[in-house]
């Protein structure tokens, strides 16, 4: 028998079992969840990133399996293959893949499945988490502060004490103080909110006070480079 008979029914073979075995990993997690009744210890952000990937991958396969024009602009590219490497259970685990990670998706969405949710309250910590570190960053390598707006910061800082405030009051009137651990994003969010406006405010009126006005510098599509009181920094 010669290579070329082996390697088509080797390949089918091989395509079709990591397919399936592939395919497979998908369920434990949904069938978890629904097990449990909630999605507690599962991140949000993962599956938000996991849909969106296997969308593109559903896409980008597509295109390669189905497209004439694109597999010949792949074969001039790739002059010594005749055709691209992608199978039919290429497309199949793909199509797969995004049905089912959108299915555990939504999950998430307690007026669908009835689940008690968590997670999405955790990610919302995370994104206040990292929103914050770029400005920080970007205050520090201007030394400046110039363009960004410090009354945003004040009154953020304001929303950040006053919501702990009534966490801590609601609490008070209860036999414990569970209130303030039972609710961890609401304490998380005033928290990190205060921490990361005490930086802005430190920065503004301490730092980077005597810090003059940015210009643009247009041959950077617009990114404003400091202007110290002494004139501009190299």
């Amino acid at each position: 028998m010669h290579s070329t008979e082996l390697w088509v029914p080797t390949t089918l073979l091989v395509g079709w079992i990591y397919t399936l075995c592939w395919s497979a990993s998908f369920y434990p997690q949904p069938l978890l969840n629904w097990q449990r009744k909630s999605t507690r210890g599962l991140a949000i952000d993962y599956l938000t990133i996991n849909v969106l990937g296997f969308v593109c991958y559903l896409i980008s396969t597509s295109a390669l399996f189905f497209s004439a024009l694109i597999r010949h602009q792949y074969t001039e590219r790739h002059a010594a293959f005749s055709k691209p490497t992608v199978r039919s259970n290429d497309i199949a685990f793909a199509a797969h893949a995004v049905i089912m990670s959108t299915l555990t998706y939504t999950q998430f969405w307690p007026r669908i499945w009835g689940f008690r949710v968590y997670s999405c309250g955790h990610v919302k910590l995370l994104v206040t988490l990292v929103k914050y570190m770029p400005q920080v960053w970007v205050n520090y390598k201007r030394q400046s502060t110039d363009g960004w707006s410090i009354e945003q910061i004040l009154l953020d800082f304001s929303g950040g004490v006053l919501s702990i405030v009534q966490l801590l009051i609601d609490a008070s009137f209860q036999p414990d103080w569970s209130g303030v651990t039972g609710n961890p994003v609401k304490l998380g969010l005033g928290n990190i909110t205060i921490f990361f406006d005490l930086i802005f405010i430190t920065q503004h009126y301490l730092l980077y006070r005597h810090t003059g006005q940015g210009k643009v510098d247009e041959s950077i599509g617009g990114t404003e480079q400091p202007l110290l009181a002494n004139g501009p920094r190299p």
